[in-house]
Order: structure tokens, then sequence, then C-alpha cells
């Protein structure tokens, strides 16, 4: 897909946070590199005021990002590029394990600076957080025809116990399907097509062992003490929570790794994501809303062997994807 990339490399260090902007379109074959080391002044406590209000939180996350006049003028210039080739703009937020708390922030609720307009909602932009891998075993794409993805859709019959809504498993794989195109994709979930219609921590181990290049989950997730929690399910399809974590020590026992993987975690309907575990008690939020030390799922999927995991949250019966 034809898309203007804005790449915002976010960096922490010992007076604070800093970023690089680059810049590539498809009409050239280099980057450009439009500014080094921004200040951002990510302020989480100022942040944690207001995380019972998605449009509030993102305001503020947005100012704090985009304070230096430096940042803003590299977004209008991207936006404009864009606009003038009517293609996409994809902001690749790009973060490093030693980023530290910057990983529990609510990146899905960025808005465009210029206009107000929250990212996720508007069709013309796409927004990714890119997470680096310290695997150093080689990796290798095969021919478009070679390459199988892996879906894995988690809907535990139980979820409105933990006042979580249903997933829409024939939705899910319908979208995904239509997104991979003729790229044959094996389906882990309660899905008429499944080779397996429970979403097991033991299901996907197997599945992965076919060697996808791409491995796709979807389910609810929540943080949970220095770790991500994964909401699977068990062999009777009730709730079975892992740690993101485990999953991604699994991946990283295959012999053959997945090239790509995302993970989307999804929120309840009602728009903030249910803090309630199983028993009825409630993590204390961190900075930005979520757990202190805190890991992503995808950061974790990412410590497994994907190089080009991608960690994502939208609510529940959200059809936008890419």
């Amino acid at each position: 897909m034809r898309v203007v990339d804005l790449e915002l490399a976010l960096r922490s260090h010992g007076t604070g946070s800093s970023a690089e902007a680059r810049l590539a379109h498809p009409g050239s074959k280099a980057e450009a590199v439009l500014l080094t080391d921004a200040p951002v002044a990510l302020d989480s406590s100022a942040l944690l005021r207001h995380v019972l209000d998605a449009t509030a939180y993102g305001r503020a996350l947005t100012a704090q990002l985009f304070a230096d006049e430096g940042l803003r003028a590299a977004w209008a210039r991207a936006r404009a590029l864009a606009d003038g080739a009517n293609l996409p703009l994809r902001l690749r937020l790009r973060l490093t394990a030693a980023t530290g708390d910057l990983h529990s922030l609510r990146w899905e609720t960025l808005r465009d600076p210029l206009t107000d307009v929250p990212l996720a909602c508007d069709e013309r932009l796409r927004l990714v957080r890119y997470l680096a891998s310290a695997d150093t075993r080689p990796l290798t794409l095969g021919p478009k025809p070679a390459l199988r993805a892996l879906l894995v859709v988690a809907n535990p019959r139980d979820l409105s116990t933990y006042g979580l809504a249903e997933i829409d498993v024939d939705g899910e794989v319908g979208r995904v399907r239509k997104a991979l195109g003729d790229i044959p994709l094996t389906v882990v979930g309660d899905h008429e097509d499944a080779v397996s219609r429970r979403a097991t921590l033991g299901a996907i181990q197997a599945a992965l062992r076919a060697g996808p290049a791409i491995l796709c989950l979807i389910c609810h997730g929540q943080h949970a003490d220095d770790d991500t929690v994964l909401w699977l399910e068990d062999d009777a399809g009730n709730t079975a929570r892992v740690a993101g974590s485990v999953l991604g020590e699994l991946i990283a026992q295959l012999a053959q790794h997945a090239l790509a993987g995302r993970t989307d975690r999804l929120r309840g309907r009602r728009g903030a994501p249910s803090q309630r575990c199983p028993g009825g008690s409630r993590p204390a939020p961190g900075p930005g809303g979520r757990r202190r030390g805190a890991r992503d799922a995808g950061e974790a999927l990412a410590g497994g062997g994907p190089r080009a995991a991608t960690g994502a949250v939208r609510r529940a019966g959200d059809r936008r994807g890419d």
C-alpha cells in the first residue's frame, strides 16, 4: 500500500525524552531527516488526571508530544505532502525497551495537532507503534504466495462476568481475510473454519509450529504488575488469563519465528478498559493510567522474535484496521 511515512523515534535519557522525525514517501528512495533531538516533555502524572476521559487524555498527550515547534512543523509538512499526493499518512511511533514508562502511555488517544481530530478516527491516517527485537537470528522473506498467516481471536464465553464486551469473531476473521487478500490464513478461535475452536495457549503454540510468517492476536488485555495479561481461553471456552511474557517466551522457543506480529487488545464498548480482575480486585493504575512497569503485549511479542511487532488498543466492534 502506498503511504507517506512519518516516523517519530522517541528516546529517554537522564534529562527527559527527545524525538527524531524522519519522512519517507513513495516518490523517493531516501528518507528525509526532518529534525533530531527535539525535546519532548511527557508528564505521566499530568496525564493520569485524565485517565477516565479519553478526549482530555488525548489532547493532553498530543500537547505534550508536539510541544516543540519543530515537531509541529514536521507534522504539518508530512500532512501537506500526503494530502498533495492524495495518499494516507502513516505515523510510526518507534519506542525502544529503554523508554520505560513511555510504553504505558495511551498512544491510541493521540489527536491531530492541527485539527484536533483523533488519529484513530481519520481514515486518511494510520497510527502504528513499532517495537524493536533483540533477536539476532536472520530472517528471510519468501515470495508472497509462500506467505501464510495465523489469526488468533480469543472470545471467552464468560467475558460478561468481568464487564467485558464480546468479540465479533466472524467479523474479525472477515476483516483480516479482506486485508490479507490471497495470503492463506489459519484461524484459531470460535469460527467454523478454525483449526481449533478454542484460543488456548496450547492451540496457539501448535498453530505457530506450522511456521506462519504473520501472526495476529485479537483479545482483551489488561496491565498487571510488570506484564500485560491476555484474556485467552481454556479448554472449556472460559477465560484463561495468560501473561504476555509467557507468549513471548513461547515464540522465542520456536524453531521458526513469525516475520511480523500484531496484538490487538480490545476494550469494552463503554470506552474505558475494564480493570476488574477475577475475584473482584482492581490493579492500581500507574503512569498514564496503566500499571507501573507494565510490559506491553506487543513488546513481549517483539522480544519473542518478530521483527515488525506492533501493539494496538481499540474498542471491541471497531472495524478499522490495517
